[in-house]
């Protein structure tokens, strides 16, 4: 691509230089060349005419960053055309970093998507039992019934009896116990409420109070009431001969019979 912009320079330069000399005697710059002792073809003439390339100059400083342009119009689309590779050039000093550019603004959130449609329902198990077969038999939340087949083997034969193992040594013989205690008497004031138990060894086993939780019986009379003196009964307990006396109220008055007075002047009979 370097090469062919060469060649267009060079040929630039050739059209510009051919005007004036053919103006002057009709002879083109080749012309004048081979006159002057060229020998080769208008072409290598041409190529002869680029002089070598020159060494890079040093880079300028960076301008400043200029405001952006407005876009302009699209131009139409040229003709593909691929010219001959030119050769490859040296590559040339890294330039200086240039400043970061700002943050464009942030564009306006998607509209949402619409939702998907339901998934189908998963099917479960519902049960799972052994039949009377033995059979695994699984029900499925979708009412489907599987049968897995006999899982439950033959009950196995009864083995046989092992021998019986050999004696033991006899073990040796105990201490003699000691004699218990027996009760010998037990005696109980149902007064103070004083338990007192007596045992075989002629000790005390227990002494103490403790209150009997009388049952009496029948209230049995002791006095009668009359108009002066009140009732009295007594009822005993049953456990213990304990006593309690129950006192009623004062009795009526018990009349002798009607005696007949004679009726006076100064009373009524």
């Amino acid at each position: 691509m370097k090469h062919f912009g060469k060649m267009l320079a060079v040929l630039g330069i050739a059209a510009a230089l051919s005007v004036p000399l053919a103006a002057c005697g009709g002879l083109s710059a080749y012309d004048i060349a081979v006159k002057n002792g060229f020998s080769g073809t208008e072409q290598e003439w041409l190529e002869s005419l680029i002089g070598e390339r020159g060494e890079a100059g040093a880079q300028g400083p960076q301008g400043e960053k200029g405001e952006p342009g407005e876009p302009g119009e699209q131009g139409p689309a040229g003709e593909s055309g691929q010219g001959p590779q030119g050769e490859k050039g040296e590559q040339g000093e890294q330039g200086p970093q240039g400043e970061k550019g700002e943050q464009g603004e942030q564009g306006p959130q998607g509209e949402k998507g619409e939702q998907g449609p339901a998934g189908e329902d998963g099917v479960g198990i519902r049960t799972a039992e052994i039949d009377a077969e033995g059979k695994l038999i699984v029900v499925l939340t979708n009412g489907e019934r599987i049968d897995l087949g006999v899982v439950v083997g033959a009950a196995g034969q009864d083995g046989e009896d092992g021998k019986d193992g050999e004696d033991g040594e006899d073990g040796k013989d105990g201490e003699d116990g000691k004699d218990g205690t027996g009760i010998r008497g037990i005696a109980y004031d149902g007064e103070s409420g004083n338990l007192v138990i007596t045992g075989t060894n002629g000790g005390t086993l227990f002494e103490g109070s403790v209150r009997c939780a009388h049952s009496y019986g029948e209230a049995r009379s002791v006095a009668a009431a009359d108009c002066r003196t009140p009732g009295c009964s007594v009822q005993t307990c049953v456990y213990c001969g304990a006593e309690r006396y129950i006192y009623s109220g004062l009795g009526g008055h018990s009349y002798s019979e009607q005696e007949r007075v004679p009726a006076a002047c100064a009373s009524s009979g």
